[in-house]
């Protein structure tokens, strides 16, 4: 079936067992496709590993080149999807952060939601509360809430475009990596912002890279970045008419912070409420001069991004 795997596929295999693992090519498309696969596996509640051929080798060079013991090893010592899952994350630098966590609870959401009500869907949610270190209460009404805001991730696949189906703050993040690609001198007043979060293993990547030669480019992230992120790092770089500026970095920097901004903004909104129904004035009052804080830096951000965006 190749890339294109579809629930049909998920059927045939779960007439014969109940167990698969799933290995694509080891780059960011055969990346994609793994996952594309998983889902389907998992409504039909088929347990789930992923195995990985080594760097430079495909599933169809090892299976040629690797005597049938190596092949089987590799197979039998796959990760479940789930494990996979936090190492790639940890990998890309997405869990150097709190809201780089929250984001990977988001995207592994899905795959939690096709087990439906299942024992498997409360381990996994039970796991996912252990590593991320919150309540399985408060995971389970995260994954309620975004349940309402997916269909499935085969139908996301089929109606979007790769582009399209990246979480809003990641546009800023790729914004800034490309700029970094295109004028390694920028390399770093980005890594001091502190803002790269979501890519912060793909921004570290290219600075080991400046570092060593003076250069990088985009192939330094085919193996870090999903083929989403890539396919828009890509068009960015290829829109590019001129070299960007530290003025451009700053520029990006500012919209990334007031961002980030208003969601602390969201989540001292919704703590106010809390506190307010719990009745504890001491509290809300403590977060309502937060907000009055952080109202402030929005305000000043908005005001130096459109003075900037006017005089250009």
């Amino acid at each position: 079936c190749g890339t294109a795997f579809t629930s049909e596929h998920a059927s045939i295999i779960g007439r014969f067992c109940d167990t698969a693992v799933v290995f694509y090519d080891g780059d960011s498309a055969g990346l994609s496709a793994t996952y594309r696969a998983v889902e389907p596996l998992l409504r039909r509640e088929i347990m789930v590993k992923i195995a990985r051929p080594p760097e430079g080798m495909d599933p169809d060079d090892v299976a040629k080149k690797w005597k049938n013991d190596e092949v089987k090893q590799l197979i039998e010592n796959a990760p479940d999807w789930f494990d996979f899952s936090v190492e790639t994350a940890k990998k890309s630098g997405l869990w150097d952060s709190v809201e780089g966590k929250i984001r990977f609870a988001d995207r592994i959401a899905p795959y939690i939601l096709a087990l439906g009500d299942s024992l498997a869907a409360s381990l996994y949610k039970k796991k996912l509360s252990e590593i991320i270190g919150v309540g399985e209460k408060e995971i389970s009404a995260r994954i309620s809430k975004k349940s309402k805001n997916f269909a499935s991730v085969e139908t996301q696949e089929s109606q979007l475009r790769p582009e399209e189906k990246l979480p809003p703050d990641a546009y800023a993040e790729l914004d800034l990596l490309a700029d970094v690609i295109a004028n390694p001198t920028l390399c770093e007043k980005v890594l001091n912002s502190g803002e790269v979060v979501l890519y912060g293993g793909a921004l570290k990547s290219l600075a080991d890279e400046i570092q060593k030669s003076g250069d990088c480019s985009v192939s330094e992230l085919a193996d870090i970045l999903e083929e989403r992120a890539m396919s828009y790092l890509t068009k960015r770089l290829l829109d590019m008419k001129n070299t960007p500026s530290s003025r451009d970095v700053e520029d990006i920097i500012a919209l990334v912070r007031k961002r980030r901004l208003e969601v602390k903004l969201e989540s001292l909104r919704i703590n106010l409420r809390k506190a307010e129904e719990k009745k504890d004035e001491q509290l809300a009052s403590s977060i309502i001069k937060e907000i009055s804080a952080v109202k402030r830096e929005v305000l000043k951000l908005s005001r130096e991004y459109n003075w900037k965006e006017n005089n250009r």
